[in-house]
């Protein structure tokens, strides 16, 4: 949020206007923006935020400029089938949830959330669940973590793509509900 926040400093960040254009050309189409950060810049930190990212082409979940629109599952077609994408944050550094009609990060309710991924798998071919949980430099889930993946797989999950804890943690299936989904419970760092 170049135009409306301050200076990047330790753990408050604030990414160049270039950024956007940069995961683009990287290749990337979706973003998850719900994360313990998404409020470092304030609530119109995530108003430009999101801005810039769809001014670049990318498509995003898990915030919004009120609480209806992060709670926006995202469909895309590709390869004739049909995703749904929902994203989640289970850790907030500054909760500023506090009027729906004003800017929102998703938290991860996990009734609501698996009434969301419920619906998402009426209307999609996967559903594919972004969560920002877990705990820094542990490499093993937490039990949080992983009552959430029996969840949100009964519920209709078949992708769960955690992060937050900055390390690798276990990819398994979850075996709930009938059903069986992938849980990859921290991708660790894409860059740093």
């Amino acid at each position: 949020a170049p135009a409306t926040g301050r200076p990047g400093k330790p753990y408050q960040f604030n990414a160049p206007e270039e950024l956007p254009k940069a995961l683009k050309d990287a290749g990337l189409q979706i973003l998850s923006t719900a994360n313990n950060h998404a409020f470092d810049q304030g609530p119109k930190g995530i108003v430009e935020t999101l801005q810039r990212l769809h001014e670049a082409g990318l498509v995003t979940v898990g915030t919004g400029a009120t609480k209806a629109a992060s709670e926006q599952t995202v469909f895309l077609e590709r390869n004739g089938l049909k995703l749904a994408f929902l994203g989640f944050s289970d850790i907030f550094n500054n909760d500023l949830d506090h009027n729906p009609s004003k800017p929102w990060l998703r938290k991860l309710d996990l009734d609501a959330a698996c009434a969301a991924v419920a619906e998402a798998r009426k209307q999609a071919d996967a559903v594919i669940v972004s969560i920002h949980w877990g705990i820094e430099d542990h490499h093993e889930p937490t039990p949080r973590q992983q009552e959430a993946a029996v969840g949100l797989v009964a519920a209709g999950a078949d992708l769960i793509l955690g992060h937050h804890p900055h390390v690798l943690q276990p990819v398994a299936w979850v075996y709930a509900g009938g059903r069986k989904g992938l849980a990859a419970y921290s991708l660790g760092n894409f860059i740093s």
